[in-house]
């Protein structure tokens, strides 16, 4: 059919079988409709001048070498709905320089881009594989970009790419197959240490090659192994992390404990203060909403109606970053930002309000005065209270000159009193401590028995003597009397009475039968002196028994 040159299908077709145009030299261009699902094998095999094709948007499969040998084709639109590429789909199409494969797509087949004419392509991470001979003898290859989720390359993949100079390798990629890229014009090439197979001649380039890689990694052996140039090299996250209490930001090495440090950068407007990464090409821009006309204002309220927190606003800051034309622009890293507070005593949250009305809770910090949070975008900021007070109850009971009360108290510092209850008044008890004279006053003193609050009383002096009586009771040797004795010091005795006339001993035992006291003491008898005449003597009283007594009453015997 080299006079077909162009067809229309109808939309009630769905499905287009094997070989259908195969040979169509003629044909340069086909309208698939998009009630097509299914284009069998070699359909459009060797249409040697078919220009461009647009897939339907229901294809799953471009079958096998649906557009071998089409070397006019310079333009191919794959569906998101294609997922696999067939084994020799686009062999030798020698004016394909470009296609984009959709992330839907999840196998390429052996030798389904063989001897094509691309010059770049960008292989999606949905591919986890590149089969043998994906691109082999893609002669104009020059760039090639494998997306992070691809793991393997297999044997020939790109081999014979005379002219592939750049390749990118995501840490993904794990295998790299027999003289995947042999005879290719790479002279550098970098390897995570997540590729642990290598195999023979896989690196094998027209010219010298440097290998990149980390220390103790599997491309490192390789590299030594054959003699290729090799750099150690660290593989940085793409992502920074944030020591925000040393101002700086750093990258971590995948593979090891090495770090990449940048110092951040403070920046005070307003008592405000942002730490990020420098950019002099930008500027930070603080504007404080007070007016309740301004609309930024009524968006603030607007957007809180249906907080269930019910936040009591504080302040609205406009906070925005200008580049150096003043075109407002995000920051493209993160930014901390300390906002000045009031007061110190309220639970403070800070909300970024959205472009929808929206807020966002920025899980701010309270740092003595300030609130502090992080972002990575500018718009309006509303500092709010959204403490509700919780009391805590202390009684004090009344006193004699104070009420009682409970006081009620809130971690917030706002307190109140309630239920309070009369004062007692003292109770008092008194006695006199010091007793009045005729010629000195006295004192009455007073204690309260519940506070013991005290106070004194003057008690007038008397007019005469008050005495007091004290009785000395008459005893063997002396007279009795009673003494009287006034406050002022004044005294004299009256009422005496006679002695008992002498020591009473009826028992004969030298003791006082009254007042026991030794009725011996003084006397002068030789009995007392216990001698030797007086032992002779009284061992004749003994001997007759004769009852003998001294002059004191004690008997001798």
């Amino acid at each position: 059919c080299t006079g077909l040159k162009s067809i229309a299908i109808p939309d009630s077709v769905e499905s287009i079988g094997e070989k259908v145009f195969r040979g169509c030299t003629g044909l340069t261009s086909i309208a698939i409709p998009d009630s097509v699902e299914s284009i069998g094998d070699e359909t459009f095999f060797d249409c040697t001048n078919l220009s461009s094709v647009i897939l339907p948007t229901k294809l799953n499969l471009i079958d096998t070498a649906m557009f071998q040998n089409c070397t006019s084709l310079t333009s191919v639109t794959i569906p998101d709905s294609v997922t696999v590429i067939g084994s020799f789909a686009f062999d030798n199409c020698t004016s394909l320089t470009s296609i984009a494969i959709p992330e839907s797509v999840t196998v390429i087949a052996p030798s389904a881009f063989e001897s094509s004419g691309l010059k770049s392509v960008t292989i999606p991470g949905s591919i986890t594989n590149i089969s043998e001979k994906a691109f082999y003898w893609c002669k104009e290859l020059t760039d090639v970009t494998l997306c992070e989720g691809v793991t393997s390359i297999e044997y020939w993949a790109f081999s014979n790419c005379y002219k592939l100079s750049n390749i990118t390798i995501p840490d993904s990629l794990t295998f790299i197959g027999k003289e995947a890229f042999f005879a290719t014009d790479l002279t550098s090439i970098t390897l995570s240490s997540n590729v642990t197979t290598i195999e023979s001649y896989a690196l094998v380039s027209n010219k010298d090659i440097t290998i990149y890689c980390h220390e103790g990694s599997v491309a490192e052996a390789y590299a030594k192994a054959r003699n290729d140039n090799y750099v150690l090299i660290h593989f940085f996250d793409d992502e920074w992390n944030y020591d925000w209490s040393n101002s700086v930001r750093y990258l971590e090495c995948k593979y090891c404990d090495v770090r990449e440090n940048e110092n951040l950068e403070n920046t005070e407007i307003d008592n405000i203060e942002f730490t990020t990464a420098t950019d002099p090409e930008t500027e930070f821009i603080v504007e404080k909403v007070e007016n309740e006309n301004d609309e930024r204002y009524a968006l603030v309220v607007e957007s809180f109606k249906n907080n269930q927190e019910e936040p009591v606003v504080e302040i609205i800051y406009d906070i925005t970053l200008e580049n150096n034309e003043g075109v407002s622009v995000q920051p493209d890293n993160s930014v901390r930002i300390k906002l000045p507070l009031s007061e110190t005593h309220g639970d403070y949250k800070v909300y970024r309000v959205n472009d929808d009305g929206t807020y966002t809770d920025m899980n701010g910090t309270v740092e003595g005065g300030f609130i502090v949070f992080i972002t990575d975008h500018f718009s309006l900021y509303v500092v709010a209270d959204v403490h509700k007070h919780n009391y805590s109850c202390n009684v004090s009971a009344p006193t004699c000159t104070e009420e009682g009360y409970t006081l009620y108290t809130c971690r917030c510092g706002d307190s109140y009193k309630s239920e309070t209850v009369a004062k007692l008044g003292h109770s008092y008890k008194s006695t006199v401590t010091t007793q009045p004279t005729h010629t000195k006053e006295g004192i009455r003193t007073f204690i309260c028995e519940v506070c013991k609050y005290t106070y004194t009383e003057k008690i007038a002096k008397t007019t005469k003597h008050t005495y007091t009586a004290k009785v000395t009771a008459p005893t063997c040797t002396t007279d009795g009397y009673t003494t009287y004795t006034c406050a002022c010091g004044d005294s004299y005795t009256d009422k005496r009475v006679s002695n008992f006339g002498g020591h009473t001993d009826n028992d004969h035992n030298g003791i006082c039968d009254r007042c026991r006291v030794d009725t011996t003491i003084g006397c002068s008898c030789r009995c007392h002196k216990n001698d030797f005449i007086w032992k002779f003597l009284n061992f004749f009283y003994k001997l007759f028994k004769m009852n003998h007594y001294c002059a004191c009453g004690k008997a001798h015997y």
